[in-house]
């Protein structure tokens, strides 16, 4: 993971959530950035291929409760 040694995911993503107009950036961010961890770490660990989707699956259902 060195190409995002310097990348700033928290701060990155709630860029996004602020710029998306979500009720509460700050927890939209939080809760993406630890989902994103985690998956990166089970990815690495378990060498499951499937991990991406179901991450991907749930961040998208964390981002439509968020702006709806």
């Amino acid at each position: 993971m060195d190409h995002l040694s310097g990348w700033d995911r928290q701060g990155d993503v709630l860029l996004l959530c602020e710029q998306a107009g979500t009720a509460d950036p700050q927890e939209l961010a939080e809760e993406l950035a630890l989902l994103l961890e985690g998956a990166t770490v089970t990815a690495q660990v378990s060498q499951n291929p499937k991990t991406a989707k179901i991450a991907k699956r749930a961040a998208k259902a964390l981002i439509e409760k968020a702006i709806s």
